[in-house]
């Protein structure tokens, strides 16, 4: 497995200089494999303070028509997804920010819920006092817990009321039975209804 790279400025020259050769070789393989892979246009421009000229992949030509390409573009574009190393630890740092801070809300709604069950269960002391934001959080949590038991009464309550509105209208229900029909008694078939007819003498 790869250990993981601790990115630094290296301060023993000689070992610098040797990271760069193998850096910078890498970095041109790279390069290619991405032009011959993908068909894109790119290339790369290496300064080094110990060299007076810097090396360009794949050739001074091909450097200079794509950097003229890229400076015909609008400003807009060139710039749209471009960030050195300071912004893009920027926002590293930013999503775990806001990481750390969701984390931090949990917990506290972890210990104030705790907090909540052992005064209802009376393993805190009345002598202890509650920090001020000990007691907003704890005010909080109570009527966000109040407010799931009234949309539970509540969904309860109306199921109560379908479930009654049922029976009363299927009444075989009340008892579980099922109601013998009254047309099975009169020798009809399912489906068949028995009209009266009142005869009027003319």
């Amino acid at each position: 497995m790869r250990r993981k790279m601790h990115l630094a400025f290296i301060t023993h020259k000689s070992t610098r200089k040797a990271a760069l050769k193998k850096r910078r070789k890498c970095l041109m393989k790279k390069m290619d494999e991405v032009n011959t892979l993908c068909g894109v246009d790119g290339c790369a421009i290496i300064y080094s303070p110990d060299e007076a000229i810097p090396e360009v992949w794949p050739n001074e030509a091909k450097a200079e028509s794509v950097v003229a390409r890229f400076n015909m573009m609008p400003y807009v574009n060139r710039h749209k997804w471009m960030e050195n190393q300071e912004v893009h630890f920027k926002k590293i740092i930013s999503n775990l920010e806001g990481k750390l801070n969701k984390q931090r809300k949990s917990n506290i709604e972890k210990e104030t819920t705790l907090l909540l069950y052992r005064h209802l269960n009376g393993e805190v002391s009345n002598e202890r006092k509650l920090k001020v934001d000990e007691y907003h959080n704890l005010n909080r949590v109570i009527d966000q817990k109040l407010e799931e038991i009234g949309e539970r009464m509540r969904a309860f309550s109306g199921k109560s009321a379908l479930s009654s509105v049922q029976d009363s209208i299927n009444p075989s229900r009340v008892n579980g039975d099922v109601a013998e029909c009254s047309t099975s008694r009169m020798g009809l078939k399912d489906g068949e209804l028995l009209i009266g007819i009142e005869e009027k003498d003319d």
